[in-house]
């Protein structure tokens, strides 16, 4: 694989030719016969454009909505940084959003990345460090602000008596229902299952209980093409009847709707190298692992209970998955310098391995084929 740097200029070029203005970059996974084009631009965020030795790029790229996805809120570790804010990620699974670590500024990114917050459903917290759970408060009052009425959140013992004192400092009594579900730690078991999403608890270790969570789509993978909505005049509640496979009317699901594979994903962050994980996250499409380390930092990886970007690979090779995300990067390393060596270092060992950022949504309709794309307004993301 070759990597090549590319200028600010060529991405004005590349973006104006495309046709860009605020719609949706699509990129295909990296097969190991692809080039890898490695686009980095001062101060802004990284794309990976994966070209086939003679198809176009420009064949690669089209605006597609999804609704089978997952969008990258925050990738940092402990304290924002200029580059990166703590840990949170969002599941769009038809139009239902699952959560899993709320980093504080959340909130915000929902509102930025045009998410409906009425719409989350669950929330997964991995441990009690506050870069996993501040965004917490900013979340539910939120929610209750704009008529919400429950929410589930889940997490290790401690959860309730970290988050409901910042409850009462609300002022208003909720009017949203706030479960909170604390969650045996060093097990691995199914702990929530609905007609979207089953969740499986896996065992981490850190220095306080730490949880990681596997997330295993539940519905049948059925999505109404968008033609077809506009065609047919479809409300929210017609879609979710037909992906759940109910008739609407005259429509039928297997008529309308396409299918696709429903996937599994397997979050770990945060914890030490641990092999013994690999028979439980075996064969998924996707996992996204920790790496607050590069390899030289390894001694002090192994004293803080943290994983390198060496380590992250081997598990991922080992448990044979289709892609690896990495992130949760220490602020000790500066992201425009050592963002390729973080990627090296894990390809290294596994090949798919893809940097996380904040603002990527990653497709997870392919399976062990999955895209990623940006979706807000490049352009002015790229070139301002």
């Amino acid at each position: 694989m070759s990597n090549i740097i590319i200028t600010n200029q060529f991405i004005s070029l590349f973006l104006k030719k495309a046709c860009f203005s605020s719609h949706s970059l699509e990129v295909v996974r990296p097969f190991p016969m692809l080039n890898s084009i490695t686009i980095y631009f001062p101060g802004k965020n990284l794309i990976n454009i994966f070209t086939s030795n003679n198809s176009n790029t420009n064949d690669l790229i089209h605006t597609k909505t999804m609704r089978t996805s997952i969008r990258i809120l925050g990738t940092g570790a402990s304290a924002c940084s200029y580059k990166h804010i703590p840990s949170a990620q969002v599941f769009n699974i038809g139009r239902n959003y699952y959560m899993v670590d709320c980093g504080e500024t959340a909130s915000l990114w929902f509102s930025r990345f045009d998410i409906n917050i009425c719409r989350l459903r669950k929330i997964f917290i991995t441990h009690m460090h506050a870069d996993h759970y501040l965004g917490l408060p900013g979340i539910i009052y939120t929610m209750d602000l704009l008529g919400a009425t429950h929410l589930q959140v889940y997490g290790p013992v401690g959860l309730k008596s970290a988050i409901d004192p910042m409850l009462c400092l609300y002022g208003n009594k909720l009017r949203m229902e706030v479960e909170m579900i604390e969650l045996k730690v060093g097990v691995s078991e199914m702990i929530s299952f609905d007609d979207r999403l089953t969740v499986y608890s896996l065992p981490l270790v850190h220095t306080v209980p730490c949880i990681g969570y596997k997330f295993v789509q539940t519905d049948q993978g059925l999505e109404v093409p968008d033609k077809l909505i506009l065609e047919h005049d479809l409300s929210d509640k017609d879609i979710e009847s037909l992906e759940k496979g109910h008739r609407v009317g005259k429509l039928q699901p297997d008529q309308i709707c396409v299918r696709h594979n429903q996937f599994n994903y397997a979050y770990l962050s945060d914890t030490r190298y641990c092999p013994e994980l690999v028979p439980l996250i075996s064969g998924c499409d996707v996992i996204y692992h920790e790496t607050s380390f590069l390899k030289a930092d390894a001694s002090r990886a192994e004293n803080t209970l943290h994983s390198t970007t060496w380590q992250a690979a081997e598990i991922a090779q080992a448990a044979n998955v289709g892609t690896l995300f990495i992130g949760h990067y220490s602020r000790r390393y500066c992201f425009a310098k050592h963002i390729l060596a973080f990627l090296n270092q894990a390809k290294d060992v596994f090949p798919y391995t893809m940097a996380a950022n904040e603002g990527m949504e990653f497709d997870l309709r392919k399976g062990r084929e999955v895209r990623y794309i940006f979706k807000t307004k490049m352009h002015e993301l790229l070139c301002s």
